[in-house]
């Protein structure tokens, strides 16, 4: 089966965004990701790859393959906990170096983190806002401080933005979070570090 035709089908589970799978040219699969709502355990999801693959290939893989990011859909975003912390303003100050402040709220207190900008362009001011997002929850929630920012992208699909991040601690352990990008995508960072972190 065609790598792209396999995407389609996967693609396809209930619960799944997208998928992309990616093999060795020999035709062996290295690498399985996928997108999908956080409705299912990660766990769940990994058996329904695997049970469409072999169902419709023929071809059982090592689950050690197959990566799971999950994102919250609008029901369950309406629906789901409430975070310990919110984010009460992102602001950018205009002065030389020009700075990204958050200021996160929990039951008890207001905080403020900051970051620089180091130039002007979209991705460098998003991270720059969870890099203030991380610095303000480090604040309030000690364990913040073992996490460093890997990775921020936002991934542009046809229907919907995604905003991922990977946070790296100092011991090697990764999270990662996924989420759709709201009409404010500072706003989407800096809850998307806090769901992480918080």
């Amino acid at each position: 089966m065609e790598i792209r035709n396999l995407e389609k089908v996967l693609s396809s589970l209930p619960g799944i965004h997208s998928a992309k799978v990616i093999s060795d040219g020999n035709g062996n699969l290295t690498e399985i990701h996928v997108l999908a709502s956080s409705q299912k355990s990660a766990k769940q999801v990994v058996r329904d790859v695997e049970t469409a693959i072999l169902a419709t290939s023929g071809i059982k893989v090592d689950r050690k393959i197959i990566s799971v990011a999950q994102i919250e859909g609008e029901e369950e975003r309406q629906s789901g906990t409430s975070l310990n912390f919110k984010v009460k303003r992102v602001s950018r100050i205009f002065e030389e170096p020009q700075k990204i402040e958050v200021t996160i709220e929990d039951a008890e207190k207001e905080v403020t983190g900051i970051a620089i900008l180091r130039d002007y362009g979209e991705k460098s001011y998003l991270r720059a806002v969870a890099m203030a997002t991380i610095s303000a929850l480090a604040q309030l929630k000690e364990s913040v401080t073992r996490y460093s920012l890997e990775l921020l992208d936002v991934l542009n699909y046809p229907r919907y933005p995604i905003v991922v991040a990977v946070l790296e601690s100092f011991n090697g352990e990764k999270r990662v979070e996924a989420d759709l990008v709201s009409e404010d995508p500072a706003l989407s960072v800096a809850n998307l570090i806090i769901k992480c972190l918080g």
